[in-house]
């Protein structure tokens, strides 16, 4: 049969074009908002790190980041959602990074020493981050949730296997994470004294050890790990936030 009207050959050719342009526009709006999303929580780590958890900092975040008001309300409307925000992605690649890290572990008790020793180097490391997550504390849910889905794992594996002492996995779950937290602040603050920050660290990974059950010649053993400076990507959110926070002590000294 034949007619006037378009083939459907011609239908998806003449819709092909301009399937494709849509497309492309999604994805560079989906890019560019990814982009602004990043530069604003990078710079609020910044402008935490300086002023405080608990200040009113979006006027200052703003500023940090070289944007509108209009463009941050785009993406967060209170302190509190911005916090969050960042507690998320710090979640994502501290853990990810530790994860990797501990994979190798044949033992809860190695696994759980091999843990805590990655997140106090990186707090060392990148002061900024243990800045951010010690004067967040008990509020910094999403991180702490995220290290808890896999500390609990090991504490559960460790009190089957009879490596740590058999008790309340929340309880030995909450002494780890808080003792995490406060070692994060002190490392940052560079507050170990009369301990070296090596030392302190193998200290506190070892009396973690030993609030699990583990005797205390075992503890010091497996607490001995070689530290090493964590190797996170230069272009990690953690990382760019570091450089950023050391280039504006730099400039203020």
């Amino acid at each position: 049969m034949s007619g006037s009207g378009p083939t459907s050959t011609d239908i998806e050719t003449d819709a092909g074009p301009e399937g494709a342009a849509q497309d492309h526009r999604s994805r560079t709006a989906k890019l560019r908002r990814e982009q602004m999303r990043r530069r604003l929580i990078e710079s609020a780590i910044l402008v935490f790190a300086e002023q405080g958890v608990n200040a009113a900092v979006i006027g200052q975040v703003i500023e940090a980041a070289g944007v509108s008001r209009g463009s941050f309300y785009n993406h967060f409307r209170t302190n509190d959602e911005l916090c969050d925000a960042i507690c998320e992605d710090l979640a994502d690649e501290l853990v990810a990074y530790t994860e990797n890290v501990i994979a190798g572990s044949e033992s809860a008790d190695g696994a759980v020493a091999l843990g805590a020793t990655t997140v106090l180097s990186a707090a060392l490391h990148y002061p900024v981050l243990g800045l951010f997550m010690g004067a967040r504390s008990l509020n910094a849910e999403a991180l702490m949730r995220e290290i808890s889905d896999g500390l609990n794992q090991q504490l559960h594996f460790g009190m089957a296997s009879g490596a740590f002492v058999k008790g309340d996995i929340g309880l030995a779950a909450d002494m780890v994470l808080g003792m995490l937290r406060a070692g994060m602040l002190r490392l940052a603050m560079r507050q170990t004294a009369p301990l070296k920050p090596e030392a302190y660290i193998r200290g506190t990974v070892a009396a973690i050890l030993r609030a699990l059950g583990l005797a205390p010649e075992r503890a010091e053993k497996i607490a001995a790990i070689d530290l090493t400076i964590p190797a996170l990507a230069e272009d990690s959110l953690i990382a760019r936030a570091q450089a950023r926070h050391d280039a504006y002590r730099k400039k203020e000294a």
